[in-house]
């Protein structure tokens, strides 16, 4: 049906840290193709949407839940100047089945963040960054579509051919030597220095990648780059506190949004849990060297 093929749904996820409390999400009924976009406050949701429709398209219908970030006067004249139709959850076939495939599409990018956040040893800080790295990787990952009767990849299904080079995937928060600019270079002193890989920027050219420099805290863009996959400094930097290398999931936790909650899968929302090993430390980036 003309339902089912252009529809877009969005939901809202929420984390415990202060600076990077929200997130939207949006994940696409047909490709199954994710994307999230980092938000301050949950006001932010008509831009987020306007992003998404400069990055990849506008699609005809927008399915959104209740929440007051939906139903404001902003996010209804974003979606008339777009001509985009705002439906929101209501009982029926159709729209269980969309509303059951966006809440598996959170908890299956969250699963994918969590493991690059515990695998690399990162605290909660980085949460957003790690989710926009399990999108990219989603989106390069074969999927099995019933329709099609065969395996193949949202990027592939939105384009019509395969991305350029899955080689350009990497394993999040590992160590990466970046080449200094021409201007920054000394003469006797290191052309090199060392960051932390944890974004595939995704609106720059391909084989750029975001670096975050530990001491300044600050995320720096280069192709110029020799990763050092084996090589994790934040989970360096939790042994040298005396703590256990793993990083902080991201975990499910039940809420009830309406009497037919009970229709679609229940985890609704996320929330950070700091795990037995380490109590959350923002203080990570000024011990490593």
């Amino acid at each position: 049906t003309a339902f089912s093929k252009e529809i877009l749904s969005s939901d809202t996820i929420h984390s415990d840290h202060p600076s990077s409390p929200y997130a939207q999400l949006y994940a696409d009924y047909v490709s199954e193709m994710i994307d999230v976009f980092p938000m301050t406050r949950r006001t932010q949701v008509p831009d987020t949407f306007k992003r998404f429709c400069a990055r990849w398209w506008t699609p005809l219908l927008l399915l959104m839940d209740g929440a007051a970030e939906n139903t404001g006067t902003a996010m209804e004249q974003v979606c008339v100047d777009r001509s985009v139709a705002q439906i929101f959850r209501t009982p029926g076939q159709t729209k269980v089945a969309v509303q059951n495939f966006s809440e598996r599409a959170i908890g299956h990018v969250c699963r994918k963040a969590s493991f690059a956040l515990v695998y690399s040893g990162a605290t909660i800080r980085y949460w957003v960054l790690a989710l926009e790295a399990a999108c990219f990787v989603d989106r390069l990952t074969a999927h099995w579509y019933s329709d099609l009767g065969r395996y193949s990849t949202p990027y592939c299904r939105i384009f019509g051919q395969h991305f350029p080079d899955s080689g350009v995937l990497q394993p999040w928060g590992c160590a990466a030597l970046i080449l200094l600019p021409h201007g920054d270079l000394l003469k006797f002193h290191s052309r090199t220095t060392k960051m932390i890989f944890v974004s595939y920027a995704p609106q720059f050219p391909t084989y750029t990648y975001g670096f975050l420099n530990a001491k300044t805290g600050r995320i720096s863009h280069s192709q110029d780059a020799i990763f050092l996959i084996n090589e994790f400094p934040f989970r360096d930097a939790r042994r040298r506190m005396g703590a256990s290398p793993s990083g902080d999931p991201l975990l499910p936790r039940v809420l009830v949004r309406s009497p037919y909650a009970h229709l679609a899968q229940p985890h609704l929302r996320f929330t950070w849990a700091g795990g037995p090993t380490l109590p959350s430390c923002d203080e990570d980036c000024s011990i490593i060297s």
